[in-house]
């Protein structure tokens, strides 16, 4: 990890433990005082986070030079992130720690501002995602990635994850890999991390960390995408399947191709993928459930999904081949018909002439 990067990290956490050590001091109710308090460690926080980006892009042997001049840290102060007045804000706190979360939210939020508009100034400059652990599996899996510029920071309240100013041709030399933060944790902490003892097991077995954490993405119960058992068989059985990531251009899609495991027409819809736990009950050997693991795509095989991305190109583009030649079938049948109706309206024409 870069040490600038560190040390900005650890300002950051000084000043929003600072503001809440200050905060439990007075009354939480007291909106307009949290206001004054917040404010003043969102200029802080700001401005540390302008003045961290030339030492982190220059311990990357990174040049960027502003073409612009950013708006000063005071920008970024006394105004809720939303835009409402911070005052607005905290009135509608319930409880002391929601009063504390907000707060602690806004603080980190001003400082991830004042950084992603040093970052535009500066040309090819985007960011990499850095975690504070401890952090949550939302953004763990996040973490390392290069954003470019424009690419927005997806973060939760409280979140207090944060920029470092890269070039992606070298964004992958910093260590802030999402294996490497689940190798860190103990057992506890993994399968937390993992949602279930089951996911645990399988990312022990090979699976791929973010493909077992999106399975939570979508859907009621906090957020969870797990299918209902929709036939007899399942709900005997009671096998756990979900639909997140597998419809036609995932990558689970392009692994079964290439795996063989569904030709490469297109489906109606999206397809169902065990759930590791059902895996699990269901393999009779661990062989079975690694070659399980893989045809649900929770184990990546990359030369698969080579293949099987291959192939649906190709169906693509030839299913996109028909409908061009249908279109133009029907045009053409279209103008026949059209043809047929002028000759017959030119002979009846010529009749009447005739007739006279």
């Amino acid at each position: 990890m870069l040490a600038s990067a560190t040390d900005h990290y650890r300002r950051q956490q000084r000043i929003t433990a600072a503001a809440l050590a200050l905060l439990r001091r007075g009354d939480w109710r007291d909106a307009r005082r949290i206001a004054e308090v917040v404010a003043l460690f969102q200029l802080q926080a700001a401005q540390d986070a302008i003045d961290s980006i030339d030492p982190m892009l220059a311990e990357q042997g990174i040049e960027a030079a502003p073409v612009a001049a950013p708006a000063a840290a005071a920008a970024f102060a006394g105004t809720a992130m939303d835009g409402r007045p911070l005052v607005s804000l905290f009135e509608q706190a319930t409880s002391a720690g929601a009063a504390a979360l907000m707060a602690a939210t806004q603080i980190q939020d001003s400082a991830r501002a004042a950084a992603g508009v040093s970052i535009v100034t500066r040309p090819r400059v985007g960011y990499v995602r850095m975690l504070n652990p401890p952090s949550c599996s939302r953004c763990v899996i996040l973490a390392g990635r290069f954003y470019r510029w424009s690419g927005g920071f997806q973060r939760h309240p409280g979140c207090d994850c944060r920029h470092i100013p890269s070039t992606e041709n070298v964004a992958g030399d910093l260590t802030t890999d999402p294996m490497e933060y689940y190798r860190s944790l103990d057992e506890a902490g993994r399968i937390k991390l993992a949602g279930s003892k089951a996911n645990y097991q399988a990312i022990e077995d090979g699976a791929d960390l973010a493909q077992v954490v999106n399975i939570y993405r979508r859907g009621r119960n906090g957020g969870l995408s797990l299918a209902q058992p929709s036939s007899p068989l399942e709900r005997q059985y009671g096998l756990k399947f979900t639909t997140a990531g597998s419809t036609d251009r995932s990558r689970f899609a392009q692994q079964q191709v290439g795996l063989g495991l569904r030709d490469a027409a297109r489906s109606d819809g999206v397809r169902r993928r065990l759930m590791p736990e059902s895996l699990y009950a269901n393999a009779e050997s661990r062989e079975q459930a690694l070659e399980m693991l893989r045809a649900n795509g929770w184990i990546v095989d990359l030369e698969a999904v080579g293949r099987g991305r291959s192939s649906l190109s190709s169906t693509v583009r030839r299913e996109r081949n028909e409908r061009r030649r249908e279109r133009r079938l029907a045009s053409a049948g279209d103008t026949r018909v059209d043809l047929d109706t002028l000759r017959a309206a030119v002979l009846r024409m010529r009749a009447e002439r005739l007739s006279r």
